[in-house]
C-alpha cells in the first residue's frame, strides 16, 4: 500500500485487476475494508472504498488479543512438515509472510524448531508458535519477500470463502457497511460451509 485517505487507497499490485472489480481488503490490524478498483496501470492501482473510513482506526487492532499481523492466504494443499526426527505430510491452512497454520496432532512442540517445504516455495526453516486442537501455528524464521509469495500465490488456488462468493453474485444493498457483526456472520457461515464441498 502506497498511501490511504477516507474514502480509498493507491497499492501496488501483482496481478491484473478490471476497473469496477469488487476487493475485499486485509489490513495487518486485521480489519478488512470492502473496496472496489477506480483505475489500473501496470502493477499499480488506485482503490474506493464502499464506505468511509477512519485511516488512523483501520491500523489500530480490534482487540489487545489480536496482534498486527501480515495478512493470510487460506489454502487447501498440503506441505512436507519436518522435525528432527519425524518427516509428515501435512495440510497447509493458511500461509503468510511470517508464517503459517498447518494442521498436525502432536509431533512438536511450543518452541521446536521444524522446517516446511511447501511446492515451488523454497524450504521454510520455522519455529512452532502454538498447538490447539489438532492445529499448528508455525513462525518463520526468514520473512518471505512479498513479491515471492504474492507470485506464488496467484499460481494457487486459495480458498474460496462465502464472502468472496457474495461479492461477485451481488452487490451490497445501499447503506450496507462490511461492520465487524457482518464480518462475523460471514466467518461463522464459512466455519460451517467448509465442512462440505457438497453445499
Amino acid at each position: 500500500m502506497k498511501n490511504i485517505s477516507r474514502s480509498g487507497m493507491l497499492a501496488r499490485t501483482f496481478i491484473p485487476l478490471e476497473k469496477r472489480d469488487k476487493q475485499l481488503i486485509e489490513f495487518r490490524s486485521g480489519r478488512r475494508i470492502l473496496g472496489r478498483v477506480a483505475w489500473t496501470k501496470d502493477d499499480v492501482a488506485g482503490f474506493e472504498f464502499v464506505d468511509k473510513v477512519d485511516p488512523d482506526a483501520i491500523f489500530k487492532p480490534q482487540s489487545f488479543e489480536i496482534l498486527p499481523r501480515t495478512p493470510r492466504l487460506e489454502l487447501d494443499i498440503v506441505a512436507r512438515f519436518e522435525t528432527e526426527h519425524i518427516m509428515a505430510m501435512v495440510p497447509l491452512l493458511d500461509i503468510s509472510q511470517t508464517g503459517a497454520k498447518i494442521e498436525c496432532h502432536g509431533i512438536a512442540r511450543t518452541g521446536s524448531p521444524v522446517t516446511l517445504h511447501v511446492e515451488n516455495l523454497a524450504r521454510l526453516p520455522a519455529v512452532v508458535r502454538w498447538s490447539d486442537s489438532g492445529q499448528m501455528g508455525l513462525f518463520f524464521k526468514n520473512k518471505i519477500p512479498l513479491a515471492t509469495l504474492a507470485k506464488w500465490a496467484c499460481r494457487k488456488k486459495p480458498r474460496r470463502s462465502l464472502i468472496d462468493y457474495c461479492l461477485d453474485q451481488a452487490s451490497l444493498p445501499a447503506g450496507a457497511r462490511l461492520d465487524e457483526d457482518w464480518q462475523d456472520l460471514c466467518r461463522q457461515i464459512d466455519t460451517l460451509t467448509q465442512t462440505s464441498d457438497s453445499g
